[in-house]
């Protein structure tokens, strides 16, 4: 019986220097997972809203009449603040963080008997939450639409 208390003894001694070692490790281990996991998070929904304000943009054009292939200034310019603010007016904040409308290209290239118009993104650079990581750059995220007949 003297002989089970000791063994039990022993083990007692090692318990409090686990925990340590285990707190150590987890956190090396789950704080650079949780900041990479939020960092994804981020990066995928800034792509998202990025395509969805170009379909949006690419998508107003298509429908303005005789805009393309010589779509109309004004209706480029409301075009650019469509999908940079989420409106053809240019108010309120950039859908996503540092998008300007120099970041927005319109061009409607000449497809013989097609009248088309594309919306792209191009040299966007990502805002991550730490500097932990590499800027991320998103680059040439495109629409092309077929302009509706009226």
């Amino acid at each position: 019986m003297l002989i089970h208390t000791t063994k039990h003894n022993k083990l007692n001694k090692y318990n409090g220097s686990v925990a340590i070692e285990l707190a150590l490790v987890m956190t090396f281990i789950l704080v650079p997972l949780l900041l990479g996991t939020v960092e994804l998070g981020r990066l995928i929904y800034q792509y998202n809203s990025l395509a969805k304000s170009v379909r949006d943009s690419a998508k107003y054009l298509s429908t303005v009449a005789d805009t393309v292939p010589n779509y109309n200034t004004t209706y480029k310019m409301e075009a650019e603040c469509l999908a940079v603010y989420g409106n053809i007016g240019c108010n309120g904040n950039a859908l996503v963080s540092g998008l300007t409308k120099s970041n927005i290209s319109i061009n409607a290239p000449i497809i013989p008997g097609i009248k088309v118009v594309t919306v792209s993104v191009i040299n966007y650079k990502a805002t991550l939450i730490t500097s932990l990581f590499k800027p991320f750059n998103f680059n040439n995220i495109s629409v092309s639409m077929r302009q509706q007949e009226s």
